[in-house]
């Protein structure tokens, strides 16, 4: 499959003085705002810090850094939620800070590594470089389950 160039919306995740860039393809978000009141849930996997009302609608707040094992995501200034729309709906993830939106060439973007001990990597487009940087590429749709998608849908 030929790889194809992307335009992601970069965030931030830090955890242990150390900022991991990811970025999200921008056809798959919908806005950015500041983080509001979340309620949480029971029963809800770990990785879901909530759900928060947005005008009028109430959406499932995710937070990656549980779900990649990096800590819980703190709110501070730059903290924001990138609404982005998952199999028709929208979701919030909070994340550390966005940085910026950002086209990466198709001769610049990577495959993602194997990885092991079980952890699925199927949700990564690619590493694609820019200057010095590293940035991963997630494709929401992706990093979730279908059952764990199917508990999302029941938040809303």
């Amino acid at each position: 499959m030929e790889k194809e160039s992307l335009t992601l919306l970069v965030y931030v995740l830090e955890t242990n003085d150390k900022a991991y860039e990811y970025g999200i393809p921008i056809s798959q978000v919908h806005e950015i705002t500041r983080p509001g009141n979340m309620i949480k849930l029971p029963g809800m996997p770990d990785f879901i810090n909530g759900i928060m009302n947005l005008r009028g609608e109430v959406i499932p707040i995710l937070d990656f850094k549980k779900r990649f094992n990096l800590g819980a995501t703190g709110i501070k200034d730059t903290t924001r939620i990138v609404v982005v729309n998952m199999n028709n709906q929208k979701c919030g993830v909070i994340v550390d800070d966005v940085l910026e939106i950002v086209q990466i060439s198709a001769e610049n973007i990577e495959d993602a590594p194997s990885i092991t001990d079980g952890v699925k990597s199927n949700f990564i487009l690619g590493i694609g470089t820019v200057n010095d940087r590293l940035i991963t590429a997630i494709d929401i749709i992706k990093i979730l389950t279908e059952s764990e998608q199917a508990k999302i849908a029941t938040c809303a």
